[in-house]
């Protein structure tokens, strides 16, 4: 398991380091602190950016979505950690047809608001951007083994003709990130934005796959 952030990292987010506790998601790297939820962010840019596109999703009364707080210096992130609020819910894997309702409803507030993709998070290099970009055309793959070979070239020939549907903001890692607090009567949550420029059945054909798996 990772270290914890801080206690005057915690401070700083608003959180109070005694109440400090690891969070199953997040890869064992998520914090909980109180109010506050703690995480490694990739760079202060990066995270500015999230935090403005979940500012201005009009959902209110439909969807609960974890805004970033500021540190009590103003920026985003502080010694490589960034926090979102915490949000009330569990993760229900018997309600994936409401999970996809709730990213449709999450989509559909993003087309509406319609940010463009800024140029430095199209050439972020972290394997998931990277696996992206190889899945849709706009990077080379790298040599695979003969099996894995098979099935890319069995999944490629799958890929319809054409442009399909249009690119946008999305959040392409659903699965485990909504959230139901129906004991509070709340509308369901989104936690942990991992956008993507994407068509929309983009997100929607991961959250698939993943909870098939």
């Amino acid at each position: 398991m990772a270290e914890p952030p801080s206690a005057e990292v915690i401070r700083s987010f608003g959180g109070d380091p005694a109440t400090v506790q690891s969070l199953d998601g997040g890869g064992g790297t998520s914090w909980r602190a109180a109010g506050v939820v703690l995480k490694p962010a990739a760079s202060e840019r990066e995270v500015a950016w999230i935090a403005a596109f979940i500012d201005a999703l009009q959902v209110e009364g439909r969807l609960r979505v974890a805004t970033f707080l500021p540190a009590d210096s103003g920026d985003f992130v502080r010694d490589g950690w960034a926090a979102t609020q915490w949000l009330d819910g569990q993760h229900r894997p018997d309600r994936w047809e409401e999970t996809l309702a709730a990213g449709r409803e999450l989509h559909e507030s993003a087309r509406a608001a319609g940010p463009e993709w800024p140029p430095f998070m199209q050439e972020r290099m972290d394997a998931w951007s990277r696996a992206t970009r190889a899945a849709w055309g706009e990077e080379p793959l790298p040599a695979l083994p003969p099996s894995a070979a098979e099935m890319v070239d069995a999944a490629v020939r799958l890929l319809p003709a054409g442009a399909g549907d249009p690119a946008q903001v999305v959040h392409a890692d659903l699965a485990g990130n909504v959230l139901f607090a129906d004991e509070s009567d709340l509308p369901p949550a989104i936690i942990d934005m991992s956008p993507q420029f994407r068509p929309a059945t983009y997100a929607e054909a991961i959250l698939v796959a993943d909870a098939v798996a």
